[in-house]
């Protein structure tokens, strides 16, 4: 009798586990995992997409730097002799140069770093260190479900990588690589530098484009003189110049939109101490958030009272402590916003309050020191202060 007790206590603890496990799972790919056709169509696309970001990444990457010297080409043999600005004999033309060359040389530095510096994977010691603390506080160890090992909190399994990044934001085709608490400073700073750099471009180009189109005067009939040919033969040069850099600013403009989007939404993300992957799946009533593209159309998944439900079954699941538990990784209150200089030093480095001379260190390629964080232990508001 004691032993089949037991062995229904055991079975009625696995079915609470298992039960558990369904509710993440839910909670992070939603209700289509369900059937087998879906779990089939989910591990489909996500293996094509995986594929394509494999393909499409170094194509990527190259297209970056292939759109800066196209600019720096286009400044120099375009926009100085349409100008007839001298740059770098003359106090504007040297100034424009140099303010140019400032930022491209800001953006490269950064796209580098973030492309060559190590995102933090998670490794066999971190793996041991997790397992102790799970132990020590008595609370299951989160397990990746992809490469079955146990992760820390805030990591997410990368399924191009098909590694475990440490504070994962996102894999980034641009940088050819993952974003994560190891170079996440890099990324930002690329972004917010490369918008910059698009609206100081378009401030410049702005102008000549709203001129009047350069036309060839010529009258028929009229004899071609020296003096005639070297006019028309500037309207032309003229023109050619105008369209490649109407050409130029389309593309700049395009890529300006874009990334004021994506700062704007990083911006937010870093003064709320959020990853994207968090924001995403951070649960919402009667709504969930798939993905970047859609994060403004949300989709309903039941309505609030489902809602209702996965939240109170989050609350029972988890333990009593200061921190968020293995099976509510996302929980519906972010715990992890430690207010505006705590989650800046987060990500840039120590910062004292109100020292802003460590934030224009910021504007020196390689004055950003970085997260000095474990990417393991993560510093969490206490209970009564999360509303």
């Amino acid at each position: 009798v004691v032993s089949s007790a037991r062995a229904g206590v055991s079975r009625g603890m696995r079915m609470t586990g298992d039960a558990a496990r369904s509710v993440a799972s839910e909670k992070e790919h939603g209700p289509v995992l369900k059937t087998a056709f879906g779990r089939a169509f989910f591990r489909g696309a996500l293996c094509c997409f995986d594929v394509t970001v494999r393909v499409v990444g170094p194509i990527m990457f190259v297209l970056v730097w292939a759109i800066l010297g196209t600019i720096v080409y286009a400044y120099f043999v375009h926009y100085c002799p349409l100008q007839e600005l001298d740059p770098f004999f003359s106090a504007h033309g040297l100034a424009t140069t140099v303010t140019c060359f400032y930022l491209i040389g800001t953006i490269i530095f950064h796209h580098l770093s973030c492309a060559l510096k190590s995102p933090k994977y998670v490794t066999k010691e971190i793996v041991r260190r997790v397992e102790a603390m799970a132990a020590e506080e008595g609370v299951p160890a989160l397990q990746c479900r992809f490469c079955r090992q146990v992760r820390p909190r805030r990591a997410k399994h990368c399924h191009t990588c098909k590694k475990c990044v440490l504070k994962m934001d996102h894999h980034c085709p641009w940088m050819c690589n993952c974003v994560g608490v190891g170079n996440y400073h890099h990324f930002f700073l690329f972004l917010v530098y490369a918008t910059l750099g698009c609206y100081y471009l378009l401030w410049h180009t702005a102008p000549i484009l709203s001129k009047p189109y350069p036309v060839v005067s010529f009258k028929i009939g009229q004899q071609m003189t020296p003096e005639i040919l070297r006019a028309n033969k500037k309207i032309v040069d003229d023109r050619q110049h105008f369209e490649s850099l109407l050409v130029i600013s389309l593309l700049i403009f395009s890529a300006g939109l874009a990334l004021t989007v994506l700062t704007i939404l990083h911006i937010y993300l870093l003064l709320s101490n959020q990853t994207t992957y968090e924001f995403c799946k951070r649960p919402r009533p009667g709504q969930h958030w798939c993905t970047f593209l859609v994060l403004l159309l949300p989709c309903c998944r039941g309505g609030p009272r489902k809602a209702a439900a996965l939240k109170d079954t989050r609350d029972s699941l988890r333990p009593p402590l200061n921190q968020p538990s293995s099976l509510s990784e996302v929980p519906s209150v972010n715990p992890y916003d430690l207010g505006l200089w705590g989650n800046l030093q987060q990500v840039f480095g120590p910062l004292r309050k109100g020292d802003f001379s460590a934030i224009l260190c910021l504007l020196i390629p390689g004055g950003a020191r970085g997260s000095q964080c474990d990417g393991v232990c993560w510093d969490t508001r206490p209970l009564s202060a999360r509303t």
